[in-house]
């Protein structure tokens, strides 16, 4: 559960600079698994925030604010942490599920992390082609802030969640073609891996996976329904229903 408020200050110009502010509080069951991928008792995690920034936009195509940001939080050890330092944003496509640019940095008091993700999109022969890559690393981040391998749709055959680490490197591209009125089929392929600590290219860690299923976009946002294999010899079912925050 989470809940926020924030709000801007003057004019929205296409080229101004204006303040924002940002509050949130949540409650997470972080997701936890064993070797063999059964789930394991959840830990719970709090969080309490606020963001103060100078945010520069042009209509819907790119977005840039830095500022100061300040978290609270409750961690599964019993303590409680706080941190106050720098966030640094740049977005393009605003609004999008896959915005062809995603970059976001946070050098705190108490962890740090930097996280890139490029994507685009094009028509090859009738078939929708979008290729990305996401990088992610940190440095003693909070277990809810830890990341995912695949981020929040995870990866073939694996539960959401179930890798986590502070160092990420994922390629992966997504195959499409309308098949009936608004439904298209579609195969995502992935390759990747993520650790804690150590080096990105560590030979020996690479997963390699694929989803194939159908999806549509509606007014609630995506659904889609995929069988998905990796190398590993593991395999699960991805349901997607609607839009998630």
């Amino acid at each position: 559960q989470d809940s926020g408020v924030g709000g801007r200050g003057g004019a929205r110009a296409t080229e101004s600079i204006v303040p924002a502010l940002h509050l949130w509080g949540a409650r997470e069951l972080v997701r936890r698994f064993d070797a063999a991928g059964v789930a394991v008792k959840p830990f719970k995690s709090r969080e309490a925030g606020g963001r103060l920034d100078a945010e520069r936009a042009r209509g819907g195509h790119w977005r840039a604010a830095l500022g100061v940001e300040g978290r609270l939080w409750h961690e599964p050890t019993g303590f409680d942490r706080r941190a106050v330092g720098l966030a640094a944003d740049l977005s393009s496509d605003l609004g999008t599920e896959d915005p062809d640019l995603g970059i976001e940095a946070r050098w705190s008091t108490s962890y740090k992390w930097l996280s890139i993700v490029v994507g685009k999109s094009f028509v090859v022969e009738g078939f929708d082609v979008r290729p990305g890559v996401r990088f992610g690393i940190g440095d003693h981040l909070p277990l809810h802030l830890s990341m995912m391998l695949g981020g929040a749709e995870g990866f073939p055959g694996l539960h959401i969640g179930e890798v986590r680490g502070d160092r990420e490197l994922l390629g992966h591209m997504t195959i499409s073609h309308p098949l009936i009125g608004p439904v298209d089929v579609r195969l995502d392929l992935f390759s990747g891996h993520l650790l804690s600590g150590g080096s990105l290219l560590q030979y020996g860690h690479w997963l390699v996976g694929g989803r194939l299923g159908a999806g549509a976009e509606t007014p609630i946002g995506p659904v889609r329904v995929e069988y998905g294999r990796n190398d590993d010899g593991r395999d699960a079912m991805f349901v997607r229903l609607g839009r998630w925050f």
